[in-house]
């Protein structure tokens, strides 16, 4: 079990410096790319579009609305749910496939399994989306840039919650299933189940990155029900996984 959390801290570390270094890109290239929208040809362009060009200008000329768009709305969204399903898919289903855990049932409680293993794996996935959300920031005031530290912090507590919510649903597939594939596999149906669900009006309320990033932190700048909402979700989930795991044959 020592090994398991050993690899899982390994793949966090990796993780966490993939997101660095993917969060650098878009405050590296701010003024490369406002110079391309200020150019001539674009504002040319642009002239048939003034709706358009209205959204553009918003978000080129206020670094928040640009840090929305093009990272904690966008990539780090994305990264931070990548992440949750890496870190979940092999916390039971490893030593299942291995049957090692047999071995561990005969030296630990059941609770001190489930809580060690789900335990470990929020704050391996909080910390990896933490320290990409933080770090943005951090590396936009090191480049001169100015951005609300109030949002900073919405976003990344939204986004965190969102991501535990995602890792607990990972940690419940990856008991259910014995193999190391069905478990990813399934984590990534169901993100992209939700991502189609979300693109149709009558199912809009499945569109699940807008309860992590979505704009009304822009609007209102408070963390809001939703916060509480995934974190509910959340708990409920971990209960109902115990009780799974506590009555279940290993």
């Amino acid at each position: 079990m020592t090994l398991e959390l050993r690899m899982n801290a390994f793949r966090a570390i990796v993780l966490i410096a993939i997101m660095v270094g993917l969060s650098i890109v878009p405050v590296l290239s701010h003024n490369f790319v406002t110079g391309i929208f200020n150019s001539p040809q674009i504002q040319e362009n642009l002239k048939n579009s003034p709706l358009g060009r209205e959204g553009f200008s918003a978000i080129f000329s206020n670094y928040n609305f640009y840090s929305y768009a093009e990272w904690y709305g966008g990539n780090y969204n994305l990264l931070s749910i990548i992440a949750a399903i890496i870190i979940s898919f092999p916390i039971f289903a490893r030593e299942k496939e291995r049957k090692t855990i047999y071995l561990i049932s005969g030296r630990r409680t059941r609770w001190e399994i489930f809580s060690s293993k789900v335990l470990s794996g929020y704050i391996l996935t909080a910390i990896t989306v933490v320290t990409g959300g933080l770090f943005y920031y951090i590396f936009s005031r090191i480049m001169g840039f100015y951005l609300d530290s109030n949002m900073v912090m919405i976003w990344t507590l939204r986004v965190t919650a969102g991501s535990l919510l995602f890792f607990q649903i990972g940690a419940y597939t990856s008991m259910i299933f014995s193999g190391q594939v069905r478990p990813i596999l399934l984590d990534i149906a169901i993100y992209a189940g939700l991502l189609t669900a979300g693109a149709f009006k009558q199912t809009k309320f499945l569109d699940f990155p807008q309860y992590m990033t979505g704009q009304d932190v822009l609007v209102n700048q408070s963390l809001g029900i939703t916060f509480a909402i995934l974190l509910t979700i959340t708990a409920i989930i971990f209960v109902l996984q115990y009780f799974h795991f506590k009555n279940s044959e290993l």
